[in-house]
């Protein structure tokens, strides 16, 4: 008899010890995004300079890890948005809170164009990179609280590392998310140093989890890229104050320039995609067009009655 309590008290303890060990194991999954989700926030708020703004940012974030947290935003968009505010960390950004709350709201198939489309238009220079060999590198990232901690908190040691560093070394990377999650590209240039022990275990990390890609001259690319955004964002702005613009327009052209503007200081979604482009292309031509249209009407108004005026006068 003594036996058989010893054997259910041996198996009562087993069934607490699982138990505890599970909700161990739930509490630090938790814990890892939780941790990981208040480092993306804090990156974000220290790219905005006003304090009053800065609260305004830091609520709408408590917003946006909430629905994370409750499972309400996918992994993807929260990866994109991560790699987003790395880039703007590493580039120096200042934003606005309207910029940030932007940011914030970008999804994998952000800002499909909705507008009828011309046959052509001059597209961004192409910064898609390819893995460190031919063949294709496939990761899957489950949808769930654990890989998605991992993953963020991966990049933000690697992050951290670099530039505590050696800041001269953000020129020579760049952070992207696609359909095989969030990654870092870093130009050769840096291999050296990737590889050294200044880097690891960080850099360690990131390979065993094949997030890591290799783009030769991709400090000269992101330098052309920044460029092109914030010509076309220049280009746009001169276009929000012109007069007859319906409201709806104008405040899609306001969007866009936003837009644009964070592009050309690093964010990455399909926001540089073919429709968009096409997009911006057809609203400039559109009110250029108009503008056209209005210039004429002016000139043909002062030729009858520069016509009238001499008619009189004869």
């Amino acid at each position: 008899m003594k036996s058989t309590f010893r054997e259910y008290g041996v198996i009562a303890a087993l069934i607490i010890v699982s138990v505890s060990g599970y909700l161990l194991f739930s509490q630090n999954k938790e814990d890892i995004l939780a941790y990981s989700l208040d480092v993306l926030g804090t990156k974000l708020v220290a790219l905005i300079d006003d304090d009053s703004a800065k609260m305004r940012v830091s609520v709408a974030f408590d917003r946006f890890q909430q629905q994370v947290m409750n499972q309400e935003v996918s992994s993807e968009q929260v990866e994109l948005i991560a790699a987003n505010v790395l880039n703007l960390s590493h580039s120096g950004a200042r934003l606005s809170p309207e910029e940030a709350e932007l940011v914030l709201t970008m999804k994998p198939e952000s800002f499909a164009s909705s507008l009828p489309a011309p046959s052509s238009s001059p597209l961004p220079p192409t910064a898609r990179s390819m893995p460190d060999s031919p063949e294709p590198v496939v990761v899957n990232y489950p949808a769930n609280l654990t890989r998605l901690g991992e993953n963020l908190e991966a990049m933000f040691q690697f992050s951290s590392t670099v530039e505590g560093q050696n800041n001269t070394a953000t020129r020579f990377i760049r952070f992207e998310s696609d359909d095989q999650g969030i990654h870092v590209i870093v130009d050769p240039e840096l291999e050296k140093e990737f590889r050294s022990g200044t880097f690891w275990p960080a850099t360690d990390k990131l390979d065993k989890k094949k997030m890591v890609r290799w783009k030769k001259e991709l400090e000269k690319d992101i330098e052309k890229r920044s460029e092109w955004f914030e010509s076309e964002a220049m280009k746009l702005a001169n276009l929000e104050h012109t007069e007859g613009q319906n409201l709806e327009r104008s405040a899609r052209i306001k969007l866009l320039t936003q837009l644009r503007h964070l592009q050309s200081m690093g964010i990455s979604a399909n926001a540089d995609s073919v429709s968009l482009s096409l997009e911006i292309a057809n609203i400039v031509s559109s009110v250029q067009a108009e503008i056209e249209s209005v210039i004429v009407s002016s000139r043909a108004i002062s030729v009858v009655r520069s016509d009238s005026l001499g008619s009189r006068r004869q």
